[in-house]
């Protein structure tokens, strides 16, 4: 996907990746994602490996996590104490022009 983008394009996505923080990978990480994983396939429900990664990220730092996919989420806080907090949909023009991110406040993100 990244190959076809415009010299501007890439570097548009460079300067907003400077402005997002990231979690670091830790052992402590990997031991409760295996945990929550565990835990939801005992219950039936097993999770997306994404999201079980975002969670026990969260979880381990007792950090909420703030999403638009509240539903996708809702297993970890219901069974594992996950805090969720519900974020709108008014985003700023800071992520426009890229993948997902609307370019005006309202207008439907775009599918790569």
């Amino acid at each position: 996907m990244l190959r076809n983008w415009e010299p501007a394009k890439l570097a548009s996505l460079a300067d907003w990746r400077r402005h997002v923080v990231t979690l670091p990978y830790s052992e402590q990480v990997a031991v409760r994602w295996g945990e929550l994983q565990a835990r939801a396939e005992r219950r039936g429900r097993p999770r997306p490996v994404n999201d079980t990664w975002i969670a026990a990220s969260c979880l381990v730092r007792e950090l909420p996590l703030a999403t638009l996919n509240i539903k996708d989420f809702a297993d970890f806080a219901d069974y594992d104490g996950l805090r969720i907090i519900g974020v709108k949909r008014a985003l700023t023009t800071a992520g426009a022009g890229l993948p997902g991110v609307p370019s005006k406040p309202g207008k439907p993100a775009q599918r790569p």
